[in-house]
């Protein structure tokens, strides 16, 4: 047959444009041919259409397209070839309007063609919304990627202010190192914190490989896909089964349909994921850039604090020296000064040897030296005085022990404080993680030398004090010497009537010498206090200054820190965003060879059309024809083979579910007639328990009548026991009655009772029996409330599972049934045994209703007789 098809022609255009009807002869004009451009305002034909309109094939003849223009920014039409218009004579070459004009062959295209050209529109159509949604990513993407750069410009800035902060913080580290160790001690924590987080690194680093990993696995994938849509193209050239490789190519491009949706959906979780993780590194760099700012006010009033204190503890130690030079001074006057009273009094004790010779020659003159003794003794009154003042400098000796006692408790506290201090330190530095190697070491050995230095300081100034305190003791044992000695010559004075006069002169001097000691030893101790109390004062503000100085280098450190981690979070952000972008990069590549693949396969389409076409209108069409017969007998034999199996298969689900159908049917059944079984089962149940209450009922009103006619007869008889108890005091009396516990199931008629204490039988008319059989029966009742509530819960627990509700059921009615028979034949006894015991009310007590009463023992008491 020679078949004449339409050729359809695909045009890119650059711009929207009108289209208006042409007629397309056989052979295009010789302009448009050199030109390679169909449709431009240069053309001679048609010079109103929109320009750069450009055409890859059309009649066998290649144009020109240029290479500026990419499938991705054109706009895509299918336009069908038409026939030219030539019956109007006045008909020009482009009409006013537009006008559709008939095929040349109205026999439509092969269906298999229009199915591949209506799915290679959509595909285009879906690429072209992707590329629409992958560029308003990209500009999102560009957007974040300028504030990126604002915020690293930002960072940067703040940077360079925190590193001239740093180093103002190390200059004045360098004069201020007084607590070296503590520091090293807390970096050391630090660092091992700081290999945690390398550990935490190291497992986000490999959980990032993996991630690649899976990444590049995905992508042989997709080249393995790739290579096997080259292979189907190929296949495709094939002229002998072109339609069964459409039918491939079209099952092909639908599972890489679902693949390219699915990569969409997992592009648009990534997205989202990656916009949340955005939005959570800015709020941390809002809060960082707040911890940033507050760090640095608190580290500039700390700086300004310990400049302040520097210079304090200056001053302090400035005064502290001049203070000890000055107390020096004054302990080697005093040396000198005793050293001069120790000559005197060797002198004094020569003279007083004079004084006892002279005594000797002038024993004539007592009398006079009896007056000037009572003198004398009025003066030795006056030196107990100052002995006593000597008590008080005593005194002041053992306060200035308390004192130093106190003051080493103190420096005890004051380690205290510092543990603490350091405690709250190495709780405030735990977030400092990682600490410059290289200034650790610089510092060590200067920190080292200040710490000898100040510790010799403190040794030299407690050593001072030891010896101040030393110097003040010795000089009060002088003095008490001296007085000691003062007292002899007291004695030798009275003695020596000769040497008197003088004697009271160098008492008067030795006295004033006295209390001029006294009073330099008070100056002393005074000065030894002040410097005590000054050497606490520097020491807390070294504490202090200390103190500070951790304080500004733990801050210093956390800033870098931050800085530090910013970086990293600025690094990891753009290294991200880079990787975003190759892989936006690599997913429009793979849509323009999608694209690409999908342009191909039409024109291969068209081209394998118009091969049919020429290959019926030639010779060949017989070979072709059997050809395609055999493949179309080929893939109907595989078609019908694959029908077979799909029915074969669709049998044995068929007959698996009606199986299953029959024995969930069969299941049903069994479970609605169990459940038939149950209700009826419980009706019966319910029944009977309605039956046995209306008995309890009966027999609770037949008792009641029993219990008057019975406290009737007690309240009489007891009448009389009273009448006769007046005349005789051995009566007996009754005090306690028991019953015993009643099993559930009954075989004794209920007016039978026995005596634990004898085999004897209780007449039912006494009201001891009466009162017996009163409690047994409310202790029966209570008993059956309780068995009934415990039949209602195993009744209720049972109702879950339909096997265990219908054994339940099956077990209740069995026992209903045993009962009632039991019931019947039981029934005439007890009518005999009441007729026998003369209860003509009683009546006879239902099945699981027979009670045993046992009479507990009879206490009895005899009553005292009247006085």
């Amino acid at each position: 047959m020679n078949a004449v098809e339409d050729v359809y022609i695909q045009l890119y255009c650059e711009k929207n444009f009108t289209l208006f009807n042409v007629d397309t002869p056989n052979v295009l004009i010789p302009e448009d041919q050199k030109t390679g451009v169909l449709f431009d305002n240069s053309s001679v034909r048609h010079p109103n259409v929109a320009p750069t309109l450009k055409v890859k094939k059309i009649d066998g003849i290649d144009l020109q397209v240029l290479a500026s223009l990419h499938p991705g920014q054109m706009q895509n039409m299918i336009l069908q070839n038409t026939n030219d218009d030539s019956e109007d004579e006045n008909d020009d070459d482009i009409s006013a309007m537009p006008q559709p004009l008939a095929a040349r062959n109205r026999r439509e295209a092969p269906k298999a063609s229009q199915e591949i050209l209506a799915e290679d529109q959509n595909l285009r159509k879906k690429l072209e919304e992707e590329r629409k949604k992958m560029e308003a990513e990209m500009k999102k993407l560009e957007d974040e990627k300028k504030k990126m750069e604002i915020e690293k410009k930002r960072i940067e800035t703040e940077k360079k202010t925190m590193e001239a902060a740093a180093n103002a913080a190390a200059k004045k580290k360098k004069e201020e190192e007084d607590a070296v160790k503590a520091a090293e001690e807390k970096r050391k924590q630090i660092e091992a914190a700081t290999a945690a987080a390398v550990k935490k690194r190291q497992e986000e680093e490999k959980a990032a490989t993996e991630a690649e990993k899976k990444r590049k696995d995905k992508e042989a994938e997709k080249l393995k896909l790739e290579k096997e849509a080259n292979e189907l193209t190929q296949k495709k050239i094939a002229e002998e089964r072109a339609i069964a490789d459409f039918e491939k190519k079209i099952k092909d491009k639908e599972a890489e349909k679902q693949k390219l949706e699915k990569e969409a959906a997992e592009l648009e979780k990534k997205r989202l994921s990656e916009e949340k993780a955005i939005e959570e590194t800015e709020k941390r760099l809002k809060e960082k850039q707040a911890e940033r700012e507050r760090l640095e006010k608190e580290a500039a009033q700390y700086f300004e604090k310990a400049r302040r204190q520097s210079a304090a503890a200056k001053d302090i130690i400035a005064r502290i020296k001049k203070e000890e030079e000055e107390a020096e001074q004054k302990k080697k006057k005093y040396e000198e000064f005793v050293i001069a009273a120790e000559k005197k009094r060797k002198e004094e004790e020569k003279a007083a040897e004079d004084a006892e010779k002279k005594r000797k020659e002038q024993e004539a003159e007592k009398v006079r030296l009896e007056k000037e003794a009572e003198e004398l003794e009025k003066k030795h009154i006056a030196l107990s005085k100052e002995s006593e003042k000597t008590e008080e400098l005593r005194q002041n000796e053992e306060a200035m022990a308390q004192s130093l006692q106190r003051r080493k408790e103190e420096e005890e506290k004051i380690k205290q404080s510092i543990k603490e201090a350091e405690e709250k330190r190495k709780l405030i530095e735990e977030a400092v993680r990682m600490a410059e190697k290289k200034r650790i070491e610089e510092e060590k050995a200067a920190a080292e030398a200040e710490k000898k230095r100040k510790e010799q300081e403190a040794a030299d100034y407690f050593e001072r004090a030891r010896r101040q305190s030393a110097a003040a003791k010795d000089i009060i044992e002088r003095i008490r010497k001296e007085e000691e000695a003062i007292a002899l010559a007291e004695e030798k004075r009275k003695k020596e009537e000769a040497a008197a006069a003088e004697a009271e002169k160098n008492l008067k001097s030795k006295e004033e010498q006295k209390a001029k000691f006294e009073k330099e030893a008070e100056i002393a101790v005074k000065l030894a206090k002040e410097a005590e109390e000054r050497r606490k004062l520097n020491e807390k503000a070294a504490e202090d200054a200390e103190r500070k100085k951790i304080e500004e280098e733990a801050a210093a450190k956390i800033a870098e820190e931050k800085r530090r981690k910013e970086e990293e979070l600025l690094e990891q952000m753009m290294s991200r965003r880079k990787e975003l972008e190759a892989e936006i990069e690599r997913l429009k590549a793979e849509a323009k060879e999608l694209f690409l693949q999908a342009q191909i396969h039409s024109d291969a389409a068209k081209e394998v059309a118009e091969k049919l076409r020429k290959d019926e209108e030639a010779a060949k069409a017989a070979e072709m024809k059997r050809r395609n017969e055999e493949a179309a007998a080929t893939a109907a034999v595989e078609k019908r083979q694959q029908y077979e199996m799909e029915a074969q298969k669709a049998e044995q689900e068929r007959k698996v579910k009606e199986a299953e159908k029959a024995r969930l049917e069969k299941e049903a059944a069994d479970y609605f007639a169990r459940a038939r079984k149950q209700s009826a089962a419980a009706k019966e149940i319910k029944a009977l328990l309605r039956r046995e209450e209306e008995a309890i009922e009966e027999i609770k009103r037949r008792r009641r009548e029993e219990e008057e006619k019975a406290a009737e007869i007690a309240g009489k008889k007891r009448r009389r026991r009273h009448h006769h108890r007046k005349d005789d005091p051995n009566v007996l009396k009754t005090t306690q009655n028991v019953a015993l516990d009643v099993p559930p199931a009954f075989s004794q008629p209920p007016n039978e009772y026995t005596n634990l204490t004898n085999d004897q039988n209780v007449s039912s008319s006494t009201p001891i029996k009466k009162r017996k059989k009163h409690t047994a029966w409310l202790e029966k009742e209570k008993r059956e409330e309780e068995e009934r509530k415990m039949r209602e819960l195993q009744l209720n627990n049972t109702s879950d599972s339909p096997i265990k509700r219908r054994k339940y059921c099956e077990n209740s009615s069995s026992n209903i049934a045993e009962t009632n028979e039991a019931s019947k034949n039981e029934s005439p006894k007890v009518q005999k045994q009441d007729d026998e015991s003369g209860q003509n009310s009683a009546a006879p007590l239902p099945p699981k209703m027979k009670m045993i009463f046992v009479q507990g023992p009879i206490l009895l008491k005899s009553k005292k007789p009247k006085a």
